[in-house]
């Protein structure tokens, strides 16, 4: 049993100069700087090689990362895969198939593209109200304040009335309403055709082909991209055997495929259909360090980069790691703290809390919770947007709570300058105080 960085994105792009800046991805300079920071300090595999390991009971190198890419984006074909091909560096990329076949648009992207397009959020709520509405008796509905209340509830990364528009539209009502509405709003809102939407958002065949042909993995992430727990035998049978189909068309070596579960949803069902068909692999959306076994392989879990804040969780868990500190990415709705540092011998722990800056020369950082051991602040140092400053390497202070939280605070967003820090500079790449927390 070894442990295994899996690493997943989804749309990778950049952003600020994209037709929807808004939407959540990873910045295609941040994506450049964790390959080179990967490249330096970690041994980046191959898909075939993990699944060599499980079969085989072998060791994986120290320090092994595996890359992920969800969804078939247009984005990987064009920002990522000329990348990894300069760098012989394979990415695992997986695909929903009727996207690409027939040209559909994914529901769950009709739902970012939507949320991308309208500035104020409450204008959607107010759409599905009316909605809902004109439905109720169709559908047997219940109020709308009922289905605000149970879902409206703020995450992290999320307001309350985004995740409320995301779980009414993704799984609080029936699938066919669900069509109905996110239609309308697509509609509404996007304005161009489906089809010609799906040829822009989605690698076609050829691409996957010539992929393939350059050492990519492709692998299956459903036909229909549905929730695979919410399927009945007969469902996810179609679903896998479609999807399967696909793979078999564009050329993938069927003796070690792999599959990605849509949404991370998985239950003893989809398993055990992935074991009869041959699957030798499956990833969830489970924030945690991986294990290479054959008790773990169709459940094994990811890091996620897409977010700028994400992006930086990962390199301060890689710098943990390389100061031999034992770490792991906390879920994503955790309040207070990102990442947990361990020491097993002993049972004891540090919480840390991850803040970062974009821009080089970056005088702060805000932060309204403290309930944590130690905050990291990470300056990316991507440079300016108007690009007179330019991109260095990332800067790390590592800094007691308590030394964070008895410093002087603006009142307009409760943000923190280093120069308000005395001797700031000492708490540079301190490391040694987390292990030193952890009798390390």
């Amino acid at each position: 049993m070894n442990n295994l960085t899996i690493v997943m994105y989804h749309y990778v792009r950049d952003l600020k100069n994209s037709r929807y800046p808004d939407i959540k991805g990873l910045d295609l300079n941040l994506f450049k700087e964790q390959i080179d920071y990967m490249r330096k300090h970690y041994n980046i595999i191959t898909m075939e090689e993990v699944i060599h390991s499980i079969d085989n009971e072998v060791k994986i190198p120290d320090k092994s990362v595996l890359l992920t890419f969800d969804d078939a984006y247009s984005d990987h074909y064009t920002n990522v895969f000329p990348i990894l091909d300069r760098y012989k560096i394979q990415g695992s990329f997986y695909t929903p198939s009727k996207a690409i076949t027939e040209h559909t648009v994914l529901d769950v992207n009709k739902i970012h593209f939507i949320l991308a397009s309208v500035e104020d959020k409450l204008n959607l709520v107010d759409d599905l109200k009316e909605l809902v509405k004109i439905y109720q008796k169709e559908y047997q509905l219940e109020d709308f304040d009922y289905y605000y209340k149970k879902l409206a509830q703020a995450s992290r990364l999320d307001t309350k009335d985004v995740i409320f528009i995301k779980r009414l539209l993704q799984v609080e009502l029936v699938e066919d309403l669900r069509i109905k509405i996110v239609d309308t709003l697509f509609e509404k809102y996007i304005g161009v055709s489906e089809e010609a939407f799906s040829r822009e958002l989605y690698m076609n065949e050829e691409q996957l082909k010539h992929m393939l042909r350059s050492g990519q993995h492709i692998g299956n992430h459903g036909y229909n991209h549905y929730w695979w727990n919410s399927l009945n035998e007969k469902e996810m049978s179609q679903e896998l055997d479609l999807s399967i189909s696909f793979l078999e068309k564009i050329g993938v070596d069927m003796n070690n495929w792999t599959a990605c579960y849509p949404y991370g949803s998985y239950d003893d069902q989809s398993i055990k259909m992935l074991k009869e068909r041959g699957c030798k692999l499956a990833v969830t959306t489970e924030v945690d360090i991986a294990t290479t076994s054959k008790d773990t392989r169709f459940i094994m879990p990811r890091l996620d980069t897409r977010l700028e804040a994400e992006g930086a969780e990962f390199l301060v868990l890689g710098q943990l790691l390389l100061n031999r500190i034992a770490s792991y990415k906390t879920y994503t709705n955790m309040p207070g703290y990102d990442l947990v540092a361990t020491n097993p011998e002993l049972n004891k722990s540090a919480m840390i809390q991850v803040k970062s800056r974009w821009e080089t020369g970056a005088s702060g950082f805000p932060i309204k919770n403290f309930d944590c051991d130690f905050v990291v602040a990470v300056f990316l140092n991507r440079g300016s947007k108007n690009g007179k400053k330019k991109v260095k390497e990332p800067v790390y202070y590592v800094f007691p709570v308590s030394v964070i939280e008895s410093a002087t605070r603006s009142d307009s967003w409760s943000k923190v300058y280093l120069r308000d820090i005395p001797d700031h500079e000492n708490y540079r790449d301190q490391w040694s105080m987390v292990s030193s927390f952890l009798c390390i």
